[in-house]
């Protein structure tokens, strides 16, 4: 049963105009971002008080990991409603009377949620990506892009942030039935 609560609630989220709106300005905010910071703009200039390569690892880390607490906010929006959505039109009574157990169906709920929000930070990546291929960037400041860096940067600051702030504002908007108190935490 948790598959198809983790299937029907990730369907709904890519069948919604919210998640690729989400996704769209991240993306163009990453690329907005990284396009200044590898000189696109002459006119406009990211000041560089280091020598490191604007893609290096540490720098990619720091871009990454600033531009995820603009994403933090979209986890009320996004984790808190998918559980708030049946209390809010009293589904939960009918959804309680299938046979589901409540691991099931808050886990299908989560995890489709957080899957999302995963989704949307990944086009955090491929703003950077897009940018390091502009025509008029300055190869001078930039390096050979590594993945392995960014595997690292997922795997050891990102997922387990929002994984963590996630689980706070889940169980907030769980225990309280209400929207206001997700965002509030």
């Amino acid at each position: 049963m948790f598959s198809t609560i983790f299937n029907f609630e990730l369907k709904r989220w890519l069948k919604g105009a919210s998640f690729y709106i989400f996704l769209a300005i991240f993306f163009l905010i990453s690329l907005l971002f990284s396009a200044i910071n590898y000189g696109f703009f002459e006119s406009v200039s990211a000041v560089r008080n280091t020598n490191e390569f604007a893609n290096s690892p540490i720098a990619l880390n720091n871009f990454i990991n600033g531009m995820n607490s603009m994403i933090y906010l979209l986890l009320p929006i996004i984790v808190g409603t998918s559980v708030y959505r049946d209390f809010r039109f009293n589904m939960h009574t009918i959804l309680f009377s299938y046979p589901f157990t409540k691991w099931d169906y808050i886990g299908g709920k989560f995890l489709s949620s957080l899957f999302v929000v995963f989704l949307i930070t990944l086009s955090l990546v491929a703003g950077v990506l897009v940018a390091s291929v502009l025509p008029g960037i300055n190869p001078a400041l930039l390096t050979d892009f590594n993945f392995v860096a960014i595997a690292q940067i997922y795997l050891i600051y990102v997922i387990p942030n929002l994984l963590f702030i996630g689980v706070i504002v889940f169980a907030l908007v769980t225990v309280s039935r209400n929207i206001f108190v997700g965002f509030i935490g």
